[in-house]
């Protein structure tokens, strides 16, 4: 959001309720706007219980800790996503925004690594192949099938998964061990770390091969087990692959031992729209988010397009209602209509200047027509962005289900004092009247504020206030 030009935009709103009073927030004829979602935005510096996603920035997910010893546990910010077993997965957030792994080498993604450890299985049961691109664990990741890890991943959240693209390691990544070799990616939606990741500090993982128990891993159920890299060993003994150890040390075994398997993957940065505390249900109600310093969060992806809506006013005073027209609730990402029960709710979101969520929660149900909004306290008067979308609630204080979005409307909103027939001047600012729109064009009207001062012939003449407060003219 562009705060000189939001400043601007509203400027135009304020002579109107100067001069015709205040607007009138339930007149469907009066001021409407009909905007597409911004871009350009930046991320708040301020986390919440709610936050956006702003080009690749969403504050609260951060990257791991670097660890001062192999002592140091692993610790950073962890994702909810997708669902094995009937259990939502946890995930580290190993790189909150990298291009490492896209293809394009711009897209940007979050690279993503199991808390967890899944049911133990051979790295190749036939023990003919020791290469990640033709092993049994590359198979079983990657899978949808019957006990396979992706089988309940919906296909929302499969289309927010890239395909990873990795043939060297990267300069941040850790040292290989001995007589292995790169785990090459090619267009891997799941896969699991390569040695040289595992050793990766950046990635909250000691750089030695030594145990460190920033690598131990257990299963949900608390059972500590090996788990595999995707590195075989190249030299030596080539039927053997490196794996963690269950004190973290790095080391390699024969292809068919059995081991836990800690799926990775990259999401793209793009399909997430924002996030939520986990453990905590979201709003009801259109209320105000709390400050938060939770390290777990719940992730709302993109999952439909063509929403649309217009506000009636962009201005309003603390007290008055914000009124919306919900025109159209679109269709899914393919195009497709939806079912009835695609969206569970309309959902709205209060942005300030610096792109925190100041508010957010439900603001009806999935009709189209009137909605109107009552501002909740707390939320103080200023420049805004109201954001409005259709929802899918899935998350809950006991589940940490994925959520989905529709497309969100952007609409630049201004919170101001009630203007009165009479307004004060203090310290040169005067209610009511601001600087002139900045024109989009050259069909652009004139738009601002406008005084009478003094007479010709007999009237009173009307002026266009072109810079309500400046020192540009004083001697």
């Amino acid at each position: 959001m562009k705060t000189k030009m939001t400043k601007k935009f509203v400027s135009g709103i304020l002579v109107i309720s100067m001069i015709l009073g205040l607007v009138s927030v339930g007149n469907l004829s009066g001021n409407v706007q009909t905007v597409k979602a911004e871009t350009g935005e930046t991320a708040g510096t301020e986390t919440r219980t709610v936050n956006l996603q702003t080009e690749g920035n969403i504050p609260g997910i951060t990257n791991p800790v670097v660890p001062t010893n192999t002592t140091s546990a692993w610790s950073g910010s962890k994702v909810y996503f997708g669902k094995y077993a009937n259990n939502p997965v946890l995930f580290r957030v190993l790189d909150a925004n990298t291009t490492d792994y896209s293809a394009d080498g711009t897209t940007k993604t979050m690279l993503l690594d199991s808390d967890a450890l899944f049911p133990a299985m051979s790295f190749d049961k036939d023990q003919t192949d020791n290469s990640w691109k033709n092993s049994d664990v590359r198979t079983w990741v990657q899978g949808t099938g019957d006990n396979q890890f992706m089988r309940q991943f919906s296909a929302t959240e499969l289309e927010a998964i890239i395909e990873s693209q990795k043939s060297q390691p990267s300069s941040a990544d850790g040292s290989g061990f001995s007589g292995d070799t790169f785990g090459v990616l090619e267009n891997d939606t799941v896969f699991v770390l390569d040695v040289t990741e595992t050793r990766n500090s950046s990635y909250g993982y000691s750089n030695s091969d030594a145990a460190a128990t920033n690598r131990i891993k257990q299963t949900i159920d608390g059972a500590t087990l090996w788990w595999w890299t995707r590195s075989p060993l190249t030299s030596g003994s080539t039927d053997y692959v490196s794996f963690v150890h269950t004190n973290g040390k790095v080391s390699n075994s024969a292809l068919t031992n059995t081991m836990g398997v800690s799926p990775a993957m990259n999401l793209d940065l793009s399909s997430i729209l924002f996030t939520s505390v986990s453990g905590k249900a979201k709003a009801s109600s259109f209320s105000s988010t709390q400050t938060s310093n939770s390290n777990t969060w719940n992730l709302t992806l993109a999952g439909g397009k063509g929403f649309t809506a217009t506000l009636i006013d962009s201005a309003i005073t603390l007290k008055e209602q914000i009124v919306l027209n919900v025109i159209d609730l679109g269709t899914d990402l393919d195009g497709n209509a939806l079912a009835n029960d695609f969206y569970s709710q309309l959902s709205a979101m209060l942005v300030d200047e610096s792109g925190t969520v100041v508010a957010y929660g439900k603001i009806g149900d999935i009709v189209t027509g009137t909605v109107s909004i009552e501002l909740p306290d707390g939320v103080d008067k200023g420049a805004y962005t109201l954001k409005v979308f259709a929802e899918k609630v899935n998350s809950s204080a006991s589940s940490n289900a994925t959520d989905y979005a529709s497309n969100m409307l952007s609409f630049a909103f201004n919170i101001i004092e009630e203007t009165k027939d009479i307004n004060l001047q203090v310290n040169g600012e005067i209610l009511g009247i601001g600087d002139p729109t900045v024109p989009t064009d050259t069909t652009s009207a004139w738009s601002g504020s406008k005084v009478y001062f003094g007479k010709y012939a007999n009237n009173p003449v009307l002026f266009r206030v072109l810079d309500a407060n400046t020192t540009d003219y004083s001697a």
